[in-house]
């Protein structure tokens, strides 16, 4: 490894020529061909008098190549996180041109390999060149803009290898994380590039993805609350969990059960990294487990809330320091508590107590005022206690939609709740929830409008009537992007099919897997869908039209085809889709872009199959 960590200079670096910089599947990249390449794309970026410019490429090592050749070439990066129409058609208010793997209709550029390479040496970057545009995930609004410089980004970089690097010594990283967003970005490139730990290309799908790997390296895994939830206990995964040194998890709090499973199947408990995309990294935990720390995060939480109309007579400010780690403080308060990063500093302002923070990964020396509501401890850390910004008007009165979350998960029907507040001629508050066993035994047994009736009730003694949820979605599981995160436009997109006085065209859908050229999505036929009226009375089925015009809807939307349907071909239906149906859609594009091949099937079998066509345009 080199040392220090610094990303200024990794381009200029003295690599060994046969250094492994990473892995494309078993085929390894040396420092030699990564730096070429790298080359070759600042070769290509130098002559385009622009300056800002858009860059998606799922593969990491030709990411890195083209976003340090472009840095080199004096370039801003502008990174979205994926590249599905209505992102490309947000990009134009901030880029000038497109790199990479966007849709052809965006003209993007791209860099042949036998493109000639910049020639001579290269000097470190610039620190104050504005190098990086993210953007915030939209987890509580329209995902906003963020400038960064090289400085900020390198700060950061050598902060993670001063606190993980010598426990996670010279281990390969290997992610189910996106790096198209700052925490992928951070731990997946930029880090391992400047201490030169190898990195696998592709983004982690399944534990299998790393079967026959015979070297004798540990590995770092990089993933999210959402992917550590869905962990198998196979023994695939048992083989790998002998060679993980360290899991890291961002992108929101990892739920107790979650990281209690997560430690009994990995060998220890995640590292949990707080921050976000305008503040950088600022806290860390790793919660251990034991029976004398078996309280929930909720339970805790409870117990720092000062409820004074519960009447209990309590002196609040001496409970919530014991319960903070004062003299008296509880043994179990670590486990809530996040540790600061080095040189961080942080304190609470206003009658919320929100979370302030001055830190080097910032622009500026200014202290940043953040949305979240925290408790400091007595130690310099704190205890999260919900987002200020989730604090709503409806009706003239404040709602905390993390209350309401709180008092839908108090049922033992709700396993995870997310609300949100939907705009119209009233707003209107929607809860996306995924059952419990108990729940779906319920929701079988008595269907939808008894339990929405059953949880309504279930709020009505902590929420304000006007902020009972009006509209209900049950899910299988919460949707989530490519970084894990489950923004707002997914949950408020399940209900764009439900405009008021309509029936709805399109079923409830969960993308459960997706790559470049393959999506694997859950879906729900509810029974009031639209096609099936009249289709057919008495025995209503889903028409085979409304399964190819779903497979069509959602090719374009997550392969973000530019070109028009021009046919299909071995259209073939095995089975009947019945309403309140729950199945899964197969998409896979083929290499030269031309058909996109579905399949609907269910735990029972094949529902229906063929392959859609579609017109190619003309590439640059």
């Amino acid at each position: 490894m080199r040392q220090p960590a610094d990303i200024l200079s990794v381009a200029c670096a003295p690599f060994a020529t046969d250094a492994i910089v990473g892995w494309r599947g078993s085929a390894a990249v040396t420092a030699d061909s990564w730096q070429h390449r790298m080359r070759q794309w600042q070769r290509r970026l130098e002559g385009v008098e622009k300056q800002r410019v858009a860059l998606y490429i799922e593969d990491s090592l030709e990411f890195a190549a083209a976003l340090y050749g472009a840095w080199h070439a004096d370039k801003t990066v502008v990174l979205p996180a994926d590249v599905l129409s209505a992102t490309c058609a947000a990009l134009l208010a901030h880029v000038d041109f497109f790199a990479g793997e966007f849709p052809e209709s965006c003209a993007p550029l791209r860099v042949p390999a036998d493109f000639p390479a910049a020639c001579g040496g290269q000097a470190p970057l610039d620190g104050n060149h504005p190098g990086l545009v993210i953007f915030t995930s939209g987890s509580t609004g329209q995902p906003q803009p963020i400038p960064k410089y090289l400085r900020q980004l390198a700060v950061e970089v050598a902060t993670l290898e001063a606190v993980f690097g010598a426990q996670i010594h010279d281990a390969e990283v290997v992610a189910t994380v996106s790096h198209q967003h700052i925490y992928g970005l951070l731990f997946k490139v930029l880090w391992p590039m400047a201490t030169g730990r190898p990195v696998h290309a592709l983004s982690l799908l399944h534990i299998e993805q790393l079967a026959g790997r015979l070297s004798p390296c540990s590995w770092v895994l990089v993933t999210s609350p959402a992917h550590l939830k869905r962990l198998p206990p196979t023994a695939a995964l048992r083989q790998f969990a002998q060679r993980v040194c360290a899991t890291f998890s961002s992108g929101g709090p990892l739920a107790p059960a979650d990281a209690e499973a997560t430690a009994r199947l990995l060998g220890r408990a995640p590292i949990e990294v707080y921050g976000s995309s305008e503040t950088g990294g600022i806290a860390y935990r790793q919660r251990e487990f034991g029976p004398h720390l078996s309280k929930s995060d909720a339970d805790l939480e409870a117990e720092l809330r000062a409820d004074s109309d519960a009447g209990t007579g309590a002196d609040s400010e001496a409970d919530l320091d014991a319960d903070l780690g004062g003299d008296s403080g509880a043994k179990s308060s670590s486990y809530s508590v996040w540790r600061l990063l080095p040189n961080v500093s942080v304190q609470t302002t206003g009658f919320d107590a929100l979370l302030s923070v001055r830190s080097p990964h910032l622009v500026d020396d200014t202290w940043f005022q953040t949305a979240d509501r925290v408790a400091l401890t007595a130690d310099g850390g704190f205890v999260l206690r919900g987002r200020a910004d989730r604090v709503v008007k409806i009706g003239e009165k404040r709602i905390s939609l993390d209350a309401i979350e709180s008092g839908l998960l108090r049922s033992k029907l709700v396993a995870q709740a997310r609300v949100a507040v939907v705009s119209g001629a009233r707003d209107e508050v929607a809860a996306f929830i995924v059952l419990s066993d108990l729940g779906r035994e319920a929701l079988e047994r008595q269907g939808r409008a008894p339990l929405n009736r059953i949880l309504r009730e279930s709020l009505a003694g902590g929420v304000e009537r006007v902020a009972l949820p009006r509209r209900w979605r049950y899910l299988d599981a919460m949707p989530v992007n490519q970084q894990g995160k489950t923004p707002q436009a997914l949950l408020l997109a399940l209900l764009d099919r439900s405009a008021p006085n309509t029936r709805p065209t399109e079923p409830e859908i969960q993308v459960l897997e997706q790559d470049a050229n393959r999506v694997l999505i859950k879906l729900h036929a509810t029974a009031d869908l639209a096609c099936f009226e009249g289709h057919f009375p008495g025995t209503p089925i889903l028409p085979g039209v409304a399964q190819v015009d779903w497979a069509w809807s959602l090719a374009q939307r997550y392969f973000a085809l530019s070109a028009a349907f021009a046919g299909m071909q071995a259209l073939k239906f095995h089975s009947v889709i019945r309403p309140d149906t729950t199945f899964q859609l197969e998409l896979l594009r083929d290499a030269a872009g031309r058909s996109v091949a579905f399949r609907y099937f269910s735990p029972t079998g094949k529902l229906s199959s063929g392959k859609l066509l579609h017109g190619v345009s003309d590439g640059i």
